[in-house]
Parts: structure tokens; sequence; C-alpha cells
């Protein structure tokens, strides 16, 4: 089996048993994505929003929603919407916006 994004934040064998359970074409996967900023990215993966960004220590902790469209029990076709912009504001890399009303 193919691993794409997902396949990272579930065990293996969850995910063939989410793949052969599948009664339709189509499966989404609802998640919440967290950890800690601790290394510069080494390779350009989930857009390289990373790479040679400083480790900055903090924690994040995001929304991700997942399509996957299956064909004779594998991933034939994927697609996300990720919470990146949320990510890299927790994280500090962009700031904030101040958003007061006045």
């Amino acid at each position: 089996m193919k691993t794409t994004g997902i396949a990272k934040l579930v065990s293996r064998s969850s995910m063939s048993n989410l793949l052969n359970s599948s009664q339709s074409e189509s499966v989404v996967v609802r998640c919440r994505v967290s950890g800690t900023h601790k290394g510069v990215a080494a390779r350009p993966v989930n857009g390289a929003l990373l790479m040679n960004v400083a480790p900055t220590g903090r924690r994040f902790e995001v929304q991700h929603i997942h399509w996957y469209k299956i064909h004779d029990g594998k991933i034939t076709h994927h697609a996300t919407n990720r919470d990146d912009l949320g990510m890299l504001q927790q994280l500090g890399v962009i700031p904030v916006p101040n958003c007061r009303e006045n």
C-alpha cells in the first residue's frame, strides 16, 4: 500500500483495516494533528513549509481533513485540507494578526 500523509498519523494496520472495511469508493478522515517543532525539515514535505526554518521548540495543534478515493482496497487519489496557517502561527513562524476593533 502506498502511504500518504495520513498514513504517518495512524498505524499501517489501522489504515489497512480502514481500507478493507470501506463499503464506498470514498473515505473521509477528520483528525487533529499536534507536535513540537524540534528540527529543520530535511526534505520538502507537506508543501515545504518548514524548510530552512530553525526549530522553535513550540507546540502546535491543528485540524486536517483527508479525502481518499479507494479502488480495489487501495488509495487511488488523496486530497487534503490542512490548517497550515494556524500551525505556522502557533509555531511563531508568522505573526498572528491583531484584529482588535477600534
